[in-house]
């Protein structure tokens, strides 16, 4: 099966090397996903981090990517 990206692609590294090291920082975490706080609304989103190698973040437009918002304590 085909892992995607959240853009809906299949994963689409420009390099086997950065693929791999993702794919090792998501083993030694355990997840593929981090949490994000936008300063500004102080809402915390769950985001994909081979998103964020493929694509980067942009803090004013983390609310128009369609990640998960986590609830705040």
């Amino acid at each position: 099966m085909t892992e995607l990206c959240h853009c809906g692609k299949p994963l689409h590294y420009s390099s086997k090397a950065v693929e791999e090291v993702i794919n090792k920082i998501i083993e030694f975490k355990g997840t593929r996903f981090v949490e994000i706080e936008q300063i500004e609304t102080r809402k915390k989103y769950k985001v994909d981090i081979h998103y964020i190698a493929l694509h980067g973040i942009q803090g004013d437009k983390l609310e128009t990517y369609g990640f998960e918002v986590i609830k705040n304590d």
